[in-house]
């Protein structure tokens, strides 16, 4: 509590707005995951989505891929931030929020023809702070 006295009225007005502004809310980072794969016997027209799952099974981010030849690659970005906020409105600053899983589905027509599901951090490797990749090339399978 600020007691407003001649000395201390600047002190006071400085630590209220302080504690009231946004601008003090710990901000976090952006990550991203890097998906390369390629596609065996695609059918024509056909397209690769990546979904990022996290907890609960909450689909997040995610990217749809036309296919051009057999092979795809995509980066999501997602943010760190998980989305509880305090009594004021403010989010907390929990840095944590990631994907459990990474879902590839090929489609053809809007129908799923195959599905690799990859578990985070599991089947993916850290490229650098910021971004994970997968190990290795995600193959999809298009009908026999």
């Amino acid at each position: 509590m600020c007691w407003v006295s001649r000395g201390n009225l600047t002190a006071c007005l400085l630590a209220t707005s302080f504690l009231f502004a946004p601008s003090h809310v710990h901000a976090c980072s952006a990550k991203s995951i890097f998906v390369k794969g390629r596609v065996e016997d695609p059918p024509p027209g056909a397209a690769v989505s990546v979904e990022l799952v996290y907890e609960r099974g909450l689909v997040g981010e995610s990217d749809h891929l036309m296919l051009d030849g057999p092979a795809f690659r995509t980066r999501i970005t997602f943010s760190t931030q998980s989305r509880s906020v305090d009594l004021m409105g403010h989010a907390i600053g929990k840095c944590a929020r990631k994907p459990t899983r990474v879902i590839v589905t090929l489609l053809d027509d809007d129908k799923e023809v195959d599905r690799v599901t990859l578990r985070v951090p599991e089947d993916l490797t850290q490229s650098d702070s910021t971004e994970l990749s997968t190990k290795s090339d995600v193959v999809l399978h298009g009908p026999r």
